[in-house]
């Protein structure tokens, strides 16, 4: 008997706003955040076996996590469903530590592909409540495309009518950011643990008009500063990217990754051969698109 195999795209995110609203009851951050889908993925493949066991490879290497984001969607599902086996192998491309979502990506895709073998969902899963078993942002990366996020990541609003396609540079660092870490700082010089940089209902009616400038000129992350104390050449990055031409720059999720908005796909892809000339992190000339995992 063939062994079914499925692979998908799994996209990363940036977000063009970052608003921390306070904690809740369990000492949780509370966020409001506007965020795009990018057109950088890594690339998982399931294919079931004939056995119970569960395997799963970065770049053909075993996890070096002791309990990564796949395995643990991977795990939740095979508790709640019983019998099954897969093989999991993720192609790595997105950088680590970047807050543009790599981990949750990939257990997003785990989720979305292990149910298109087996059919969990006709099983009676709830895609969105075992997405969020497995992590904060895993339900957003199931989703994809022009979302705000609110509470700590369970809900998620599509942006309906924000259809342009935007040019972005992503600017990663060449060390990513602690999440833990950045927080920490925030909270020791936030006592509100509240800081809302962006309007965020602009920015949602700046995206359905699909004006770049204006889109641009709205984006901000109230994590900066905080993760900037980890990784100083944040604000390099994002004084580069003005320079290079960007509309506005601005940091995405904790850090270290900076993203900029242009006004078309030549300006994009001359900013990201100039900047990758620069000895300050790795430049990319991406788009936005529709969806967060793509089968293919």
């Amino acid at each position: 008997m063939k062994k079914r195999k499925l692979r998908a795209l799994s996209y990363a995110k940036i977000n063009l706003s970052l608003n921390v609203s306070g904690k809740n009851g369990e000492g949780m951050h509370l966020l409001d955040s506007v965020t795009a889908s990018v057109s950088i993925a890594d690339a998982v493949t399931v294919c079931e076996r004939f056995d119970s066991q569960i395997n799963v490879t970065y770049d053909g290497r075993p996890s070096v996590y002791e309990n990564d984001s796949v395995t643990k969607a991977v795990v939740f599902l095979q508790k709640r469903f019983g019998n099954f086996g897969l093989d999991v192998a993720v192609e790595k491309h997105l950088p680590e530590g970047a807050g543009i979502g790599g981990s949750s990506a990939d257990a997003a895709a785990a989720i979305v592909l292990a149910d298109r073998l087996f059919d969990f969902v006709g099983r009676g899963l709830d895609v969105k409540e075992a997405a969020g078993e497995v992590g904060s942002d895993v339900p957003l990366m199931c989703n994809g495309g022009f979302c705000r996020l609110t509470g700590i990541g369970e809900n998620i609003e599509r942006i309906n009518g924000a259809e342009k396609m935007f040019n972005i540079v992503l600017y990663c660092g060449e060390r990513g950011v602690s999440t833990a870490e950045c927080f920490k700082l925030f909270d020791e010089k936030c006592p509100s643990f509240a800081f809302s940089p962006s309007d965020n209902e602009s920015i949602a009616s700046a995206l359905k008009s699909g004006q770049a400038r204006e889109t641009a000129l709205l984006c901000g992350n109230a994590l900066t500063e905080f993760a900037a104390e980890i990784d100083d050449s944040i604000y390099t990055r994002m004084e580069a990217l003005k320079e290079a031409g960007a509309l506005n720059s601005f940091m995405t999720g904790s850090g270290s990754a900076c993203a900029g908005i242009f006004e078309n796909k030549a300006a994009a892809e001359c900013a990201a051969e100039k900047l990758n000339k620069k000895n300050c992190g790795k430049a990319f000339a991406l788009v936005t698109v529709p969806n967060g995992i793509k089968i293919i």
